[in-house]
């Protein structure tokens, strides 16, 4: 009998760790990001089992409780910015634990830790960095299921011997050693596996010909260094046949060397923050890699910057991304660049855009934020393909009537244009059919209409800081809306409309001048977050949200 019970008690735990592992469900990246970020034990304690993402970032803690054991669904776990000496034992039972930060806790022994990260068998991110690591032990290659490792700030890390070890993780396809001083990267030929490799912020002035054997290498990052030899480094990224993107942000270019045509498998090419790169010349050069489909040039900052008309060598560019850079015009080249999909101009100085955008009618990202403009041209009626334009932080008095022919049109930014003509503007983009999110926060609203044959596909409506004392009874009629954001008013009421917004599942009322809580909130059963910070309600009122919307989650609690 004694055997008997035995083997019933074996085979009831195996079925009910069957059970739990077949109940639990790890979660997208996507997924994760829907959930909410729990930063207290006394909040995640609550509800243990909804805790996906907990954090305790950043409070100087030297030990953990054993109670984080009880997070058994958590996915994502934040510990960085600590003064860890150890990790207690309960961290084995997060057996869906994905992603876990370590980054910064100096004190933490890799050693002491190791056997309880080997035995989350869905670990596939971790964070390290900032450690004081000097070596890694052979039991890191028992993380067999690992995909992503950062390493950075690790100033006297043994690369070589840290390559031996992750050689042996066949998973592993990012690895981020930016800021670890280092003067080689002797070894790193062995990571033959290693999909992405950020060496920015080091030392180095070349590459080791063992570079060649990353054959897998699809992204690099060799920003901020200042004295490389890039005639050797081109040549040897050439023998690369996958590199797609090469990122040399901040190198202190002059010039680009001539080898860097050599990189004809380069899709895209981030030269930021060059100042006295010649790009007359470099545009030249780029011209001659037939792939090269990315280019960014952001952040110059130089006064008076024109943009070389040389751009026009690049016809076959997709994405242009020049931000930050006090442009205040643009040669009618980069209009020839009739390829173009994604057009980035942020924070520059324009005042005007050419009647001629209209001719890049392949443009299905277009942003102006943060400029000058006072108007646009007709002509951005002829991008039939546009789906983001991005308007904020202008001076536009009005919209062309053009723009109702946006057609594919899917978001709309028109934050901080104090001179625009809201009601008229509104009434003037009821004609964009497949519109899904607007956002005119930032500029005094005195009155609003929205009725459904206007914006029928509506889902998020961004309204911050409008000085908005009252909303429309019309706003009832989005009943696709799904996100609102009205913080930073004067409401003090609803309208009685607001109950059919069925399908609202993100509601933000915080810095509002509600005294009592709107009783049209008790029918939005679909709502999953509801923001109410900085209400001066009575303890009573907070308590009706918690009969009317039981498993709404309302913040602050």
């Amino acid at each position: 009998m004694q055997i008997i019970s035995k083997i019933y008690y074996l085979v009831s735990l195996f079925l009910l760790a069957w059970t739990c592992t077949a109940q639990a469900q790890l979660l997208s990246q996507t997924q994760l990001l829907e959930k909410k970020k729990f930063t207290t034990y006394e909040e995640a304690l609550e509800n243990p089992e909804k805790v996906y993402k907990f954090s305790l970032n950043g409070q100087m803690l030297r030990e953990l409780r054993p109670e984080i054991g009880q997070f058994k669904n958590v996915q994502l776990l934040d510990l960085e910015n600590n003064l860890l000496v150890a990790l207690p034992n309960e961290i084995a039972n997060l057996q869906h634990l994905q992603e876990i930060n370590l980054g910064n806790n100096r004190y933490l022994p890799l050693p002491q830790i190791l056997p309880l990260l080997v035995s989350l068998p869905h670990l596939n991110v971790l964070n390290l960095y900032g450690n004081k690591m000097i070596e890694l032990p052979y039991e890191f290659t028992k993380l067999a299921h690992l995909e992503i490792l950062n390493l950075s700030y690790n100033a006297q890390l043994n690369l070589p011997q840290a390559c031996e070890v992750l050689a042996q993780l066949p998973e592993l396809e990012i690895l981020v050693l930016n800021s670890c001083a280092l003067k080689s990267v002797e070894g790193i030929g062995k990571l033959s596996q290693v999909k992405t490799l950020n060496l920015a912020f080091n030392l180095l002035q070349d590459l080791p010909d063992e570079i060649v054997n990353l054959q897998a290498l699809q992204t690099l990052d060799l920003s901020h260094h200042l004295a490389a030899n890039w005639e050797s480094i081109f040549l040897k990224l050439s023998k690369l046949n996958h590199l797609k993107t090469l990122r040399l942000q901040n190198c202190g270019l002059k010039d680009l060397h001539k080898n860097i045509v050599l990189l004809q498998q380069i899709e895209e090419i981030d030269i930021s923050g060059n100042p006295f790169l010649d790009f007359s010349k470099a545009f030249s050069l780029l011209s001659k890699l037939k792939n090269l489909k990315i280019l960014k040039i952001n952040n110059l900052q130089i006064k008076d910057w024109k943009l070389p008309t040389e751009i026009g060598l690049l016809p076959n560019l997709q994405e242009l991304h020049l931000s930050s850079n006090k442009l205040k015009d643009l040669p009618k080249e980069v209009f020839g660049l009739r390829s173009l999909e994604v057009l980035y101009l942020y924070d520059n100085q324009l005042d005007s855009i050419s009647n001629q955008l209209g001719l890049l009618q392949n443009l299905e990202v277009l942003a102006l934020g943060q400029n000058r403009l006072v108007a646009l041209p007709a002509s951005i009626g002829k991008l039939k393909k546009l789906r983001t334009l991005f308007l904020g932080v202008n001076q536009l008095a009005s919209l062309p009537l053009e723009i109702k022919a946006l057609d594919s049109l899917r978001v709309l930014n028109l934050s901080r244009n104090p001179p625009l003509n809201f009601p008229a503007t509104v009434a003037l983009l009821g004609g964009l059919p497949q519109l899904q999110t607007l956002d005119i926060s930032e500029n005094q609203l005195d009155s609003l209409d929205f009725r459904s044959q206007s914006f029928p596909n509506l889902q998020a409506l961004i309204l911050w800081r409008c000085g908005l004392r009252k909303l429309p009874e019309s706003i009832g009629e989005l009943g696709k809306l799904e996100k609102l954001e009205l913080a930073n008013n004067q409401l003090n009421v609803l309208p009685f409309s607001f109950e059919k917004l069925k399908k609202l599942t993100y509601l933000n009322l915080t810095y509002n001048i509600f005294k009592s809580i709107p009783a049209q909130l008790q029918s939005l059963t679909a709502l999953k977050i509801l923001k109410i910070d900085k209400l001066m309600l009575p303890q009573g009122e907070l308590e009706k949200l918690n009969i009317w919307l039981p498993k709404t989650e309302i913040l602050p609690r």
